[in-house]
């Protein structure tokens, strides 16, 4: 059986268009509207994998799993984007490409501490985090609004 981590990548700039139809399914389930333009997004995910920020899980050259660094303050780490089409659910491309971001986020970035949100009733990412070392510290909800006049 092949090693799983060697299906594991950083996202480069040249993945854009594979990571926006993820980015488009993570965002559709979630029932949150995709930021911005076309081009804005772009930018930001260019930024973003400059910085070795996105990693994913790849079958055939095809993305079927990713996660991200959000957010980097100091040595800590915001992680955020973990998503795997529903198709390849449960064969373990989210943990595989947990375990790449978990070490790089360490062996790259320096980071000491990594957190991240999910939703209470999403009992299996919750497992996975769990798995990987992550501890629960209470319930979390997160409410967007637009901007008062």
């Amino acid at each position: 059986r092949p090693n799983p981590l060697s299906h594991v990548r950083h996202l480069g700039v040249h993945d854009f268009e594979q990571w926006e139809r993820l980015n488009a399914g993570f965002s559709a389930e979630e029932g949150i509207p995709l930021p911005g333009t076309p081009d804005e997004r772009e930018r930001t995910f260019r930024r973003s994998a400059e910085l070795r920020r996105w990693w994913g899980y790849f079958e055939d050259d095809r993305l079927v799993a990713m996660a991200c660094l959000n957010a980097v303050y100091k040595r800590l780490g915001q992680v955020g984007g973990v998503y795997t089409v529903p198709a390849r659910r449960g064969l373990g491309f989210s943990k595989a490409t947990m375990n790449a971001l978990l070490a790089d986020s360490v062996q790259e970035h320096g980071l000491e501490r990594l957190i991240l949100f999910t939703g209470e009733h999403n009992e299996a990412a919750r497992h996975i985090y769990t798995t990987l070392g992550f501890s629960t510290i209470g319930d979390f909800a997160l409410l967007v609004c637009a901007p008062m006049p």
